[in-house]
Protein backbone atom coordinates (compact mmCIF):
# COMPACT_ATOMS: atom_id res chain seq x y z
CA UNK A 1 0.00 0.00 0.00
CA UNK A 2 2.86 2.35 0.84
CA UNK A 3 4.40 1.73 -2.61
CA UNK A 4 1.11 2.62 -4.32
CA UNK A 5 0.84 5.89 -2.36
CA UNK A 6 4.48 6.68 -3.15
CA UNK A 7 3.89 6.13 -6.88
CA UNK A 8 0.84 8.42 -6.77
CA UNK A 9 2.78 11.19 -5.00
CA UNK A 10 5.57 10.95 -7.58
CA UNK A 11 2.99 11.30 -10.34
CA UNK A 12 1.64 14.51 -8.80
CA UNK A 13 5.13 15.95 -8.36
CA UNK A 14 6.16 15.10 -11.91
CA UNK A 15 3.20 14.62 -14.34
CA UNK A 16 5.65 13.74 -17.11
CA UNK A 17 6.61 10.65 -15.11
CA UNK A 18 3.16 9.16 -15.61
CA UNK A 19 3.42 6.57 -18.43
CA UNK A 20 0.65 5.60 -20.82
CA UNK A 21 1.32 1.88 -20.43
CA UNK A 22 2.98 0.05 -17.54
CA UNK A 23 4.68 -3.31 -18.14
CA UNK A 24 3.82 -5.58 -15.21
CA UNK A 25 5.84 -8.57 -16.38
CA UNK A 26 7.37 -10.05 -19.53
CA UNK A 27 8.80 -13.51 -20.23
CA UNK A 28 9.17 -16.43 -22.67
CA UNK A 29 7.45 -19.66 -21.62
CA UNK A 30 7.35 -22.88 -23.66
CA UNK A 31 7.47 -21.06 -26.99
CA UNK A 32 4.99 -18.33 -25.97
CA UNK A 33 6.05 -14.69 -25.69
CA UNK A 34 4.14 -13.26 -22.73
CA UNK A 35 3.63 -9.65 -21.71
CA UNK A 36 1.29 -8.27 -19.06
CA UNK A 37 0.44 -4.55 -19.17
CA UNK A 38 -1.63 -1.95 -17.35
CA UNK A 39 -3.09 0.95 -19.31
CA UNK A 40 -3.00 4.27 -17.47
CA UNK A 41 -6.03 6.55 -17.48
CA UNK A 42 -4.84 10.17 -17.41
CA UNK A 43 -7.28 12.36 -15.49
CA UNK A 44 -7.05 16.12 -15.97
CA UNK A 45 -8.01 17.20 -12.47
CA UNK A 46 -7.16 14.14 -10.42
CA UNK A 47 -4.60 11.38 -9.95
CA UNK A 48 -4.08 8.78 -12.70
CA UNK A 49 -6.14 5.61 -12.44
CA UNK A 50 -6.05 2.16 -14.03
CA UNK A 51 -7.73 2.24 -17.43
CA UNK A 52 -7.42 -1.48 -18.12
CA UNK A 53 -5.18 -4.48 -17.74
CA UNK A 54 -4.34 -7.31 -20.12
CA UNK A 55 -1.76 -9.97 -20.87
CA UNK A 56 -0.77 -11.06 -24.38
CA UNK A 57 0.43 -14.53 -25.37
CA UNK A 58 2.07 -14.53 -28.82
CA UNK A 59 3.29 -17.36 -31.03
CA UNK A 60 3.76 -17.57 -34.82
CA UNK A 61 1.33 -14.77 -35.56
CA UNK A 62 -1.32 -15.86 -33.08
CA UNK A 63 -2.12 -13.46 -30.25
CA UNK A 64 -4.36 -14.30 -27.32
CA UNK A 65 -5.26 -11.54 -24.91
CA UNK A 66 -6.37 -12.33 -21.37
CA UNK A 67 -7.91 -9.61 -19.21
CA UNK A 68 -7.85 -9.24 -15.45
CA UNK A 69 -11.64 -9.65 -15.30
CA UNK A 70 -11.34 -13.07 -16.99
CA UNK A 71 -12.23 -12.06 -20.54
CA UNK A 72 -10.30 -13.46 -23.51
CA UNK A 73 -9.88 -12.03 -27.01
CA UNK A 74 -8.10 -13.46 -30.03
CA UNK A 75 -6.19 -12.00 -32.96
CA UNK A 76 -4.52 -13.69 -35.92
CA UNK A 77 -2.11 -11.19 -37.42
CA UNK A 78 1.60 -11.46 -37.96
CA UNK A 79 4.24 -12.81 -40.28
CA UNK A 80 6.29 -15.92 -40.89
CA UNK A 81 8.77 -16.80 -38.13
CA UNK A 82 12.18 -15.16 -38.39
CA UNK A 83 14.33 -16.86 -41.00
CA UNK A 84 11.41 -17.97 -43.17
CA UNK A 85 10.15 -16.11 -46.22
CA UNK A 86 6.50 -15.12 -46.38
CA UNK A 87 3.97 -12.29 -46.40
CA UNK A 88 2.15 -10.72 -43.50
CA UNK A 89 -1.30 -12.06 -42.73
CA UNK A 90 -4.28 -10.86 -40.74
CA UNK A 91 -8.03 -10.38 -40.82
CA UNK A 92 -7.90 -9.00 -44.37
CA UNK A 93 -6.38 -11.99 -46.16
CA UNK A 94 -6.87 -15.11 -43.99
CA UNK A 95 -9.27 -17.49 -45.78
CA UNK A 96 -9.42 -20.52 -43.52
CA UNK A 97 -8.43 -22.23 -40.27
CA UNK A 98 -8.06 -25.85 -39.23
CA UNK A 99 -8.39 -26.61 -35.52
CA UNK A 100 -9.15 -29.79 -33.55
CA UNK A 101 -10.24 -31.69 -36.63
CA UNK A 102 -12.59 -28.93 -37.78
CA UNK A 103 -12.21 -26.67 -40.80
CA UNK A 104 -13.38 -23.07 -40.58
CA UNK A 105 -13.98 -20.62 -43.38
CA UNK A 106 -12.65 -17.15 -42.61
CA UNK A 107 -13.17 -13.68 -44.04
CA UNK A 108 -12.76 -10.02 -43.23
CA UNK A 109 -15.58 -8.88 -40.94
CA UNK A 110 -16.36 -5.17 -40.84
CA UNK A 111 -16.87 -3.64 -37.44
CA UNK A 112 -20.40 -2.39 -36.84
CA UNK A 113 -19.52 1.17 -35.81
CA UNK A 114 -22.89 2.60 -34.80
CA UNK A 115 -22.59 6.24 -33.78
CA UNK A 116 -25.54 7.96 -35.48
CA UNK A 117 -29.11 8.21 -34.24
CA UNK A 118 -31.75 6.82 -36.60
CA UNK A 119 -34.16 9.75 -36.08
CA UNK A 120 -31.70 12.58 -36.83
CA UNK A 121 -31.31 14.05 -40.35
CA UNK A 122 -27.52 14.15 -40.76
CA UNK A 123 -25.94 15.89 -43.77
CA UNK A 124 -24.65 13.66 -46.51
CA UNK A 125 -20.96 12.73 -46.12
CA UNK A 126 -18.48 13.91 -48.78
CA UNK A 127 -17.84 11.45 -51.62
CA UNK A 128 -14.99 9.01 -50.91
CA UNK A 129 -11.62 9.87 -52.36
CA UNK A 130 -10.32 7.94 -55.33
CA UNK A 131 -8.15 4.97 -54.34
CA UNK A 132 -5.81 2.88 -56.48
CA UNK A 133 -7.31 -0.47 -57.58
CA UNK A 134 -6.93 -3.20 -54.95
CA UNK A 135 -6.51 -0.79 -52.02
CA UNK A 136 -8.50 -1.67 -48.91
CA UNK A 137 -10.68 1.27 -47.86
CA UNK A 138 -11.64 1.89 -44.26
CA UNK A 139 -15.06 0.99 -42.95
CA UNK A 140 -15.07 4.55 -41.60
CA UNK A 141 -13.70 6.72 -44.47
CA UNK A 142 -12.93 9.61 -42.16
CA UNK A 143 -10.20 7.52 -40.50
CA UNK A 144 -8.70 6.37 -43.80
CA UNK A 145 -7.37 3.18 -42.21
CA UNK A 146 -8.18 -0.50 -42.45
CA UNK A 147 -10.57 -1.60 -39.71
CA UNK A 148 -12.24 -4.89 -38.93
CA UNK A 149 -11.81 -8.36 -37.48
CA UNK A 150 -11.58 -11.98 -38.61
CA UNK A 151 -14.95 -13.72 -38.93
CA UNK A 152 -15.22 -17.54 -39.01
CA UNK A 153 -17.84 -20.22 -39.62
CA UNK A 154 -18.06 -23.95 -40.25
CA UNK A 155 -18.61 -24.92 -43.92
CA UNK A 156 -22.34 -24.86 -44.62
CA UNK A 157 -23.21 -22.49 -41.77
CA UNK A 158 -25.09 -19.32 -42.66
CA UNK A 159 -23.91 -17.18 -39.76
CA UNK A 160 -20.41 -15.79 -39.33
CA UNK A 161 -18.89 -15.54 -35.85
CA UNK A 162 -16.22 -13.31 -34.37
CA UNK A 163 -12.85 -15.07 -34.12
CA UNK A 164 -13.07 -14.79 -30.31
CA UNK A 165 -15.63 -17.62 -30.43
CA UNK A 166 -12.72 -20.06 -30.91
CA UNK A 167 -11.00 -19.11 -27.64
CA UNK A 168 -11.99 -22.28 -25.76
CA UNK A 169 -11.18 -24.48 -28.76
CA UNK A 170 -7.65 -23.08 -28.87
CA UNK A 171 -6.89 -23.91 -25.25
CA UNK A 172 -7.88 -27.53 -25.93
CA UNK A 173 -6.06 -27.80 -29.26
CA UNK A 174 -2.65 -29.14 -30.24
CA UNK A 175 -2.05 -26.96 -33.28
CA UNK A 176 -3.73 -24.34 -35.44
CA UNK A 177 -3.34 -24.14 -39.22
CA UNK A 178 -3.81 -20.70 -40.80
CA UNK A 179 -4.51 -20.46 -44.56
CA UNK A 180 -4.12 -17.13 -46.36
CA UNK A 181 -3.43 -15.46 -49.73
CA UNK A 182 -1.45 -12.36 -50.57
CA UNK A 183 -0.50 -10.07 -47.70
CA UNK A 184 -2.30 -8.10 -45.02
CA UNK A 185 -2.47 -5.07 -47.31
CA UNK A 186 -3.15 -6.95 -50.55
CA UNK A 187 -5.64 -9.82 -50.63
CA UNK A 188 -5.31 -11.34 -54.09
CA UNK A 189 -7.34 -14.48 -54.79
CA UNK A 190 -5.03 -15.22 -57.72
CA UNK A 191 -2.12 -15.73 -55.32
CA UNK A 192 -1.37 -19.29 -54.17
CA UNK A 193 -2.91 -20.42 -50.90
CA UNK A 194 -0.27 -20.44 -48.16
CA UNK A 195 -0.39 -21.98 -44.70
CA UNK A 196 1.30 -21.54 -41.35
CA UNK A 197 1.16 -23.81 -38.30
CA UNK A 198 0.93 -22.49 -34.73
CA UNK A 199 1.72 -25.09 -32.03
CA UNK A 200 -0.75 -24.78 -29.15
CA UNK A 201 1.03 -26.99 -26.62
CA UNK A 202 1.53 -25.52 -23.14
CA UNK A 203 -0.95 -22.73 -23.91
CA UNK A 204 -2.79 -23.33 -20.64
CA UNK A 205 0.48 -22.80 -18.71
CA UNK A 206 1.10 -19.56 -20.59
CA UNK A 207 -2.38 -18.26 -19.78
CA UNK A 208 -1.95 -19.30 -16.15
CA UNK A 209 1.19 -17.13 -15.99
CA UNK A 210 -0.86 -14.26 -17.40
CA UNK A 211 -3.62 -14.60 -14.81
CA UNK A 212 -1.15 -14.99 -11.95
CA UNK A 213 0.84 -11.94 -13.04
CA UNK A 214 -2.22 -9.71 -13.36
CA UNK A 215 -3.42 -10.82 -9.92
CA UNK A 216 -0.10 -9.91 -8.28
CA UNK A 217 0.52 -6.83 -6.10
CA UNK A 218 2.93 -5.58 -8.77
CA UNK A 219 0.01 -5.16 -11.21
CA UNK A 220 -1.36 -2.28 -9.10
CA UNK A 221 1.86 -0.23 -9.12
CA UNK A 222 2.17 2.84 -11.32
CA UNK A 223 5.97 2.49 -11.23
CA UNK A 224 6.77 -1.21 -10.69
CA UNK A 225 10.39 -0.59 -11.71
CA UNK A 226 10.83 1.38 -8.48
CA UNK A 227 9.32 -1.34 -6.29
CA UNK A 228 11.45 -3.03 -3.66
CA UNK A 229 11.19 -6.51 -2.20
CA UNK A 230 10.28 -9.95 -3.50
CA UNK A 231 6.59 -9.47 -2.73
CA UNK A 232 6.19 -7.00 -5.58
CA UNK A 233 7.37 -9.38 -8.29
CA UNK A 234 4.88 -11.40 -10.40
Amino acid sequence: MLEILLAASLAVADPAAVPDVVTIGETELNGWALKAETFVQHNKDSLPTIGGMRCEARRNGLTLRVYRDGGVSLEIKGSYPEGEEGDDFGYTNVEGLYLNGHRYEARWGERDLIWRFTDVAYPKPPPPRELPPGTLESVTPIQEAVSGFLAVRRPGEAQWHHIDALGDELTRGRRLLIFFRGSFWRHDRNDPLRSLTVPLDRLERALAWCRRTMASDRALLLHPDRAQGEGSKP
